[in-house]
């Protein structure tokens, strides 16, 4: 049987909210519900890596020249009397 996305998030975040909700009040061991606590948010992180996606791809980034520009302007606009000289002692 297959799953879609959403329906493992859905069923990550319904297992996580039981845990937390139901099984950890009703558990008289501390230290287990302290466990099963960090078993419920690990499926909360759990879900939000996979809803995150990739990373971005290190090639897309751009070059330093348009790096340095992009600052040079953003510089020139937030404090016109800022220094951009390129020459530095």
């Amino acid at each position: 049987m297959s799953y879609d996305g959403a329906d493992q998030h859905a069923l990550l975040g319904a297992v996580g909210q039981f845990l937390a909700k139901d099984v950890v009040p009703a558990l008289p061991d501390k230290r287990l519900a302290f466990r099963v606590r960090i078993a419920a948010n690990l499926l909360r992180i759990a879900i939000g890596e996979q809803t995150a996606g990739d990373p971005p791809d290190p090639g897309d980034a751009p070059d330093d020249d348009d790096l340095v520009a992009s600052l040079r302007h953003k510089l020139a606009v937030v404090n016109p009397r800022f220094d951009l000289s390129e020459d530095v002692d």
